[in-house]
């Protein structure tokens, strides 16, 4: 986040690795991707050898399509796209909040 790398060796499949909850979680209710913003996903998810427990992840954002990522928030958010991705709306979904994220810029700024 902010432009900081990971803290693993991201050639070690294995041990570094992005794991991403999908539409199988009760927490996730939407897909991980966007067809009316191509090439943009969004998800909630871990670095590491495993998924982490949904309570535990933070927010991720590709805008390649799954070739690079970047965490977007820390803690999990449900996301949306809207007007073809050129504005994505994060809500944290674990405590009770009284606004939303949004960013104009792919992501960039929130």
């Amino acid at each position: 986040m902010h432009g900081h790398a990971v803290d693993c060796d991201v050639s070690d499949e294995k041990n570094c690795s992005l794991h991403l909850y999908s539409v199988t979680n009760p927490h996730n209710f939407g897909r991980i991707f966007s067809s009316p913003a191509p090439g943009f996903v969004m998800g909630v998810g871990s670095v590491g050898k495993y998924l982490k427990r949904y309570e535990d992840c933070d927010t991720f954002l590709s805008t390649d399509a799954g070739l690079t990522w970047k965490m977007v928030h820390k803690n999990a958010h449900i996301y949306e796209f809207g007007d073809q991705g050129s504005v994505m709306l994060i809500v944290d979904d674990e405590e009770f909040t009284d606004h939303v994220r949004y960013s104009w810029d792919d992501g960039k700024t929130w």
